[in-house]
């Protein structure tokens, strides 16, 4: 049986106090869509992400060190499988991760932790300069080549626990003039990143009850236009039926892909 969510949903406010940093934006009604039992059906190409399963031999996800070296490799090579693509470079990753004790013992060099994200938007590698920068910070020489070709900035999202409180919805059927451009400095770097404004037509999906083994890919940009889809806005949400249980936690990791 699919669990379909009504809920409430954080837009772009056009009056202008949401800011690409602080995360507040419109309340706006949807319905997010459970995909369970019709995965096979979304696609990279055609909305934008895929749950995929892959198991992981990863077992502590608060050393960055260790999923650096076991975690990246397995990645890689999921990537090349499902997309055919003949080159992987997955160069960073964030951790969110519940209070817990262990979570209080990690060194901070290990852990990226943050709240989820209760606004919908598109990261800043989903500008076509910023995926540029990252071609030529993480290939080198290599660059000039592979900027020639079709290449990806690829999200990877992979839950550590079965997700409960605050799933992860993606969009799609969101054109480009529903997007909008927001640079922004912070202390720690200046960039862009994308709000999107409330529109009906919107379609919203997820995972009810995704487990660790259920990855799911999402694009964050596409050099191939051809595609139906070629980067998707995102947010958590909230289940009203599941705001007791206890917070997400999941491992997002980030990857270029060539063809």
């Amino acid at each position: 049986m699919k669990h379909n969510l009504p809920t409430t949903l954080f837009y772009y406010n056009e009056e202008g106090d949401a800011s690409p940093y602080a995360h507040t934006g419109k309340p706006c009604s949807a319905v997010i869509k459970d995909i369970t039992g019709d995965e096979a059906k979304y696609t990279l190409d055609d909305y934008g992400f895929q749950l995929v399963n892959q198991s992981s031999k990863v077992t502590e996800w608060l050393n960055s060190a260790a999923v650096e070296k076991e975690y990246y490799p397995e990645l890689e090579k999921l990537l090349k499988e499902v997309t055919g693509c003949k080159r992987v470079v997955v160069f960073n990753h964030i951790t969110r991760l519940s209070q817990t004790l262990d979570h209080k013992k990690a060194p901070d060099s290990q852990l990226a932790a943050r709240p989820t994200v209760k606004w919908v938007h598109l990261d800043r590698f989903s500008a076509e300069d910023a995926a540029k920068e990252l071609i030529i910070k993480h290939t080198g020489s290599d660059a000039e080549s592979l900027l020639k070709g079709r290449y990806q900035v690829m999200n990877i999202w992979r839950p550590i626990k079965t997700i409960l409180k605050d799933p992860f919805g993606i969009a799609s059927a969101v054109p480009e003039s529903d997007l909008v451009y927001m640079p922004y400095t912070t202390p720690e770097e200046t960039g862009v990143k994308f709000g999107v404004k409330y529109r009906p037509y919107h379609q919203w999906y997820y995972k009810y009850k995704q487990e660790p083994n259920e990855v799911l890919l999402f694009k964050a940009f596409d050099t191939e236009t051809a595609c139906k889809e070629t980067r998707v806005p995102h947010t958590a949400f909230s289940d009203a039926d599941e705001e007791d249980k206890a917070p997400r936690e999941s491992i997002e990791a980030r990857a270029l892909l060539f063809y």
